[in-house]
């Protein structure tokens, strides 16, 4: 555990500054609420001015309410010695309680930094006390601090700042080094858009496998339409034969029809146009379809010509049925 080093003892007279300071400090621990923060900066010029012993039991109280207990073991330390037997024997034994429950809760931190000098502001959570500061020379300390999380801020003499959040156990040595020459940390790259074709130049066209992967795509569809047209030219052709049947029976030998049968004779005959057409349409489509299948088939290599030139899909148009035929070798 790092110490303090106090300047020596001297027996001299006490003087009125000093003891003004030793008087305010005094009078900021007798409040309801003892105002330890600004009673340890009295007792601390109060120390200065006099370097007298006595001081030194109300200034390391201060430090030990303000968790600065390397401050306050170095104090208690050198106020027992100076005292001696002079000093009760009940707050002999209440200092040395106080300096042993300190000194198991307590964990060593080693902090250094790119510059020369830095001030270290420290806080730590859950406690009702506020952040405490720590001028630090030479660019590095090793400061006692009490267990437990921790929110350090470093200062450069320039103003540059750096955070750093820890957690000390009992008994613990930590260390950190603050380089306030550090880069900060890169920004994340800005994702651009691609940039935009030069003014004058043309896009790439597409390649020919693309290219001939959506004519392909479009003489699947075509074809399907036609194969759908075809397939309903066989019911309406269908729907027309019972029709003229129906008509047909209500006539006898020598043709004389019924005059209901002139409405089945008509849906008959409207049913064949529709099937003619269906037929003409579904036969030019499925053709058209199949031509673009073939011209939008992939012709990367050798492989492919031969299987190309090997199967063939034709339409296949017969009384009664469509659809689509595929040829070939195997």
């Amino acid at each position: 555990m790092a110490s303090i080093a106090l300047p020596a003892r001297a027996e001299e007279k006490i003087s009125p500054e000093a003891r003004a300071y030793f008087k305010n400090g005094v009078e900021l621990l007798k409040g309801e609420a003892p105002n330890y923060q600004d009673a340890y900066y009295q007792f601390k010029l109060a120390y200065e001015k006099s370097k007298s012993w006595k001081v030194l039991g109300n200034y390391g109280l201060c430090a030990l309410k303000l968790e600065r207990d390397e401050e306050a073991i170095a104090f208690y330390d050198e106020y027992l010695k100076g005292g001696g037997k002079r000093i009760d024997k009940d707050e002999r034994e209440a200092i040395e309680r106080d300096l042993l429950l300190v000194k198991g809760n307590d964990a060593t931190l080693d902090v250094s930094a790119s510059a020369s000098e830095f001030t270290l502001l420290d806080a730590r959570a859950r406690s009702s006390l506020g952040a405490q500061s720590y001028a630090i020379t030479d660019g590095k300390r090793s400061l006692t601090l009490r267990a437990g999380e921790h929110h350090a801020v470093a200062t450069a003499p320039d103003g540059r700042t750096l955070t750093w959040d820890f957690l000390l156990e009992p008994g613990q040595r930590a260390s950190h080094h603050f380089d306030f020459d550090a880069p900060p940390p890169s920004a994340a790259k800005e994702v651009l858009p691609p940039p935009a074709p030069q003014a004058g130049l043309a896009a790439s066209p597409p390649s020919p496998s693309e290219a001939g992967s959506g004519l392909r795509t479009a003489g699947f569809i075509t074809a399907g339409i036609g194969v759908l047209a075809l397939g309903s030219s066989v019911i309406t052709g269908l729907m027309a034969k019972s029709q003229e049947h129906a008509a047909t029976s209500q006539c006898n030998a020598n043709r004389v029809c019924d005059p209901a049968a002139e409405g089945a004779f008509d849906k008959g005959t409207n049913l064949s146009h529709v099937t003619n057409y269906l037929l003409i349409g579904g036969g030019a489509a499925t053709a058209l379809g199949v031509g673009m299948i073939a011209i939008g088939w992939p012709r990367g290599t050798e492989h492919t010509n031969e299987s190309a030139s090997n199967v063939r899909i034709e339409p296949l148009l017969a009384p009664g049925t469509g659809g689509l035929l595929a040829t070939g070798r195997f």
